[in-house]
Parts: C-alpha cells; structure tokens; sequence
C-alpha cells in the first residue's frame, strides 16, 4: 500500500509541477539548437543543392555515406567535440534544473512562479552535482566491478553455448539494473533531504539517502524499479516510433519534431514522477516513524513518585 500511495501521489504532483516540465523542454531545445544549426550549416555546404539528403532518409545509400565522409573529413573533431559539449552541457542544465523540480514537487510548493524554480535551481546546484558526483562514482565503480565478474564468468573455462551466454547477459542486465534502482534512490533520498529546508551537510545528506534506502528497502525499492520499467518502455517505444517514421514532407517532418519534443516533455514529467514518489515515499515513512515513537511513549507506565512535568 506504501508503494501504491507513493505512486498516485508522486503521479499528481509531477502532473501539478507541467510548467516546470515545460521549462526544462524549451532550455534543452535552445541548447540542441545551437548544435544543430552549425550542423546544417556544413551539411548544406557538404551536399550543395543535390538531392542526396532526401534518398538519404529513404535509404542507405553507401555512395552518399563515402562522399559525405570524405567532405566532412575535416569536421571529424568539430562533430566530436560538438556532441561531447552537447552531451556535458545537457548533464549539468539537467542537474541545474533538478532542484527546482524537487521544489515544485514537494507536499505544498505553492503557486507555481517562474523566479522561484530558477531561484531554487541556482540553489541547489551545487549541493546536488556533489551528491550525483559521489553517488555515480559508486555506480560507476560497482557497475565496473559487477561487469568484471559477468565477463570472467563467460570467458573463465570452457566456451558457453549462445544459449547460456545470453542466459548470462540477461541475468547481468537485471542485476545491474537492480543495483542501478538502489543506488537512484540514494542519490533522491539524498536530494529531498537536503531540499527539504533543514539544508545539512552533503555527506550527511548522502548518509541519510543509504540509511533510507536500505531501511526501506522491500519498498522503495520496488517502486523505483517500477518507475524504471515504465521510463525504459517509454525510452523503446519513442525510439521504435521514429525508427520506422520515415517524414518526405515537410509538414510531416515538422509534425516529427513537434512529436519528439511532446516526447521529450513526457521524459522530463517521467523524472518529476520519480523525484515527487521519492520524496512522497520518505514523507509517508518519516510520518510511520513518529507515529510509532508517539505509541511506545503513550505506552510506557507513568511512575506516580516521579510525575511528568
């Protein structure tokens, strides 16, 4: 029942937090659009007036592949280091923003304004990139670890049969993405405790996301596992939508990129689930535990020689 409450109530709130979605949507828009416009800029210079583009994206035609790398051979590390910048700068305006949706999603935020979600970003900024950088150095170095293990299971001894290698790989999955959940839930327990006004220190807010997650355990971590789920199926279905979405026109090109950004908003309204579910989890837990501290005090016998004061 704590899973399910934490669940519809997270639900609503994302829901209630739309103009913070929105927000985020245009930033990540603007910030893609000055990628893409140098992009074809050099496209438009690399194919001239030809028709190459449009046989293009109704089929592959290696022809066009081999000249389009020889007349972009000299924009190889501008491409690099173009989307390696798109890549960092998209991480740290979603970083940025996650304060403000850790804001616009708690109990009572209030009326949703505008300067208040960027005051609230600006915030925590820096609280929250020093907790995804600690906790994601623990992902890194246990998902590293884990691989090893998997990779000298396949390879130690005798050769496994495609069978057992992709019993292996599935198994792998599924632990990985367990330990993924479990260390997702530190890094947003460690966030709504640091968001929730006493501002302690980050360490302490790290120590208290461990303390949460493993106290808790039977049911935050399934819950996080079900927001996962339902974030990977969205992830697959988008792109098995535009994987078989061929546009030849140019309304239908647009309706494409108006689609994706409907998408893209969804995604972002999908990661304000998961922070409203975590924070809505930890206020329902913390309320079970005074309520429990509250029964054992009424419950313990008054000694009349000693009264209360």
């Amino acid at each position: 029942m704590t899973i399910i409450y934490a669940l519809k109530t997270g639900f609503k709130r994302s829901a209630r937090a739309w103009k913070a979605a929105l927000i985020i949507t245009l930033t990540l828009l603007l910030l893609i659009s000055l990628f893409t416009i140098p992009f074809k800029g050099v496209l438009k210079s690399a194919f001239g007036s030809s028709a190459a583009p449009d046989e293009l994206i109704e089929n592959v035609n290696f022809d066009i592949i081999t000249d389009l790398s020889n007349n972009l051979k000299n924009f190889g590390s501008f491409f690099s280091s173009g989307i390696l910048l798109l890549i960092f700068t998209g991480m740290m305006v979603l970083t940025f923003f996650s304060g403000g949706l850790f804001t616009s999603v708690k109990s009572d935020p209030g009326k949703f304004s505008v300067a208040q979600f960027f005051r609230a970003s600006a915030e925590y900024f820096w609280p929250f990139l020093s907790i995804s950088a600690m906790v994601g150095l623990l992902i890194g170095f246990i998902s590293f670890f884990l691989t090893g293990i998997f990779m000298g299971i396949m390879f130690a001894g005798d050769p496994v049969s495609n069978s057992a290698a992709r019993i292996i790989s599935i198994i792998s999955a599924l632990i990985l993405i367990a330990v993924m959940s479990v260390f997702f839930l530190v890094a947003d327990y460690s966030r709504a405790h640091y968001s929730a006004g006493e501002k302690p220190k980050i360490f302490n807010s790290v120590g208290y996301g461990f303390k949460m997650t493993f106290g808790s355990f039977s049911s935050s971590v399934p819950m996080m596992l079900i927001l996962i789920i339902v974030q990977v199926l969205f992830v697959w279905m988008m792109s098995r939508l535009f994987f078989i979405w061929k546009p030849s026109t140019g309304s239908t090109l647009f309706l494409m990129f108006f689609a994706s950004q409907l998408m893209f908003f969804m995604r972002i309204l999908l990661r304000s689930w998961r922070y409203a579910s975590v924070i809505s989890m930890m206020e329902s837990l913390e309320k079970k535990a005074i309520s429990i501290a509250e029964t054992r005090e009424n419950d313990i016998p008054i000694n009349e020689n000693y009264p209360l004061i």
